[in-house]
């Protein structure tokens, strides 16, 4: 059978990294489910579903997702909580993935409401990827949605938001609000318009755009995946790179073993390669995040077109059939659930050598370690009351 350029860059990165297979529990515990209202489920990567109930914990890798007047709140290890609001998806990353490891999550489909704790540098504590934006947060009370065109809106209470599309960025301060469209640049800064009247018109209007872009959307969500598939290609080929020169140095400088000695030099030589390694990890993780995303908007448009029909002209619905097959034929579930693995095994290796050498502080890691038990306190714990007063 003819591999796929992923697969094969993947068999290659195996060779460097015996455990790329996924062993049951690798994951790592991102968050914990402290409210539950209505019909959600929460997805493991190799497709198992299973009813969410409160003080659940929630792994990297797995699916959030909300029904219809449901709704869930979710807690992370520095204190943070993210509101799922009803009709949503979203995926938690592993927060091993980057340097800081701080927590990010693919906004698939809905809305969240988040309350995000500051870092004590103030740089990016949080980060929403969604179809066609990455959204940088620092200690901020924000939301964000995600339109069934693939739009993303993100609205500020307080604190900044960078969002980032695929041709700009824009600072979103206190009581603003921005849009970017798929392929785009983030849309000018507005005043926000609060308020869950505000958000279901917003969603509507996306919908009727929708159905004026109706002759191109599907082929830009194939060429959106298709792009992001050969950037996941360039970057896991990269990161093989990367990783075969930290082996060598590492042998070179001797730095496993009992008695290991890092000079200042050796130590800062060595936090540049990990960062290195750890920006490549950080965007393979957002390329496979807005394959999964693309994917799953046809999926949804595919569903709602067969609920009505009327709404859409033969010719959209043949051309998204034809965007399905296309996507089918790339097996996306299943590369995904590689790339999984890929990063498992690679964050793996880079927190097993953090932890040997001591790089936690120079790192600036946001959680050392401990994520199950700092979790399972936070849930016996009220919620802090910054938190009860920023609550929507």
């Amino acid at each position: 059978m003819k591999k796929t350029m992923i697969e094969i860059v993947l068999l290659l990165l195996a060779a460097f990294s015996p455990a790329l297979a996924l062993p049951a529990g690798a994951m790592v515990d991102e968050g914990i489910l402290d409210q539950v209202q209505g019909q959600v489920q929460i997805q493991s990567p190799d497709g198992a579903v299973r009813p969410a109930q409160a003080g659940m914990l929630v792994q990297g890798g797995e699916i959030v997702e909300t029904a219809v007047q449901s709704s869930a709140r979710i807690l992370l290890p520095d204190e943070s909580v993210i509101e799922l609001k009803e009709n949503s998806r979203i995926e938690i990353n592993d927060s091993r993935a980057n340097a800081r490891a701080i927590s990010s999550v693919l906004l698939y489909l809905g809305r969240i409401w988040a309350d995000i704790a500051s870092s004590q540098d103030g740089d990016t504590a949080f980060e929403v990827i969604t179809p066609s934006a990455v959204a940088g947060i620092r200690g901020t009370v924000f939301s964000a949605g995600v339109g069934i065109d693939g739009t993303t809106r993100v609205g500020v209470e307080k604190g900044v938001v960078e969002v980032e599309g695929e041709t700009g960025s824009v600072s979103v301060k206190a009581e603003e609000e921005t849009s970017v469209e798929l392929g785009s640049a983030p849309g000018p800064v507005s005043p926000y318009r609060r308020g869950e009247d505000e958000w279901r018109q917003w969603a509507n209007a996306r919908q009727q755009v929708l159905m004026r872009r109706a002759d191109e959307f599907p082929g830009l969500i194939a060429r959106n995946v298709r792009t992001t598939q050969g950037r996941f290609v360039a970057q896991a080929a990269e990161l093989k790179r990367e990783q075969r020169r930290w082996e060598a140095y590492e042998r070179r400088q001797r730095l496993r073993g009992r008695e290991v000695r890092v000079t200042p030099a050796v130590k800062r030589e060595v936090i540049r390669q990990f960062r290195e390694m750890y920006r490549l990890s950080r965007q393979l993780q957002r390329a496979d995040n807005r394959m999964m995303a693309g994917d799953y908007l046809v999926q949804r448009l595919l569903q709602d077109m067969q609920a009505h029909p009327d709404q859409y002209s033969p010719e959209f619905r043949a051309k998204l059939r034809e965007t399905r097959q296309e996507l089918d034929a790339l097996d996306l579930p299943r590369i995904h659930r590689q790339n999984l693995a890929l990063l498992d095994a690679s964050a793996t290796g880079l927190e097993e050598a953090v932890g040997r050498l001591n790089l936690n502080p120079e790192l600036r890691r946001r959680i050392e370690g401990g994520r199950r038990q700092r979790l399972e306190e936070l849930r016996r714990q009220p919620l802090p009351q910054r938190l009860k007063q920023n609550q929507p």
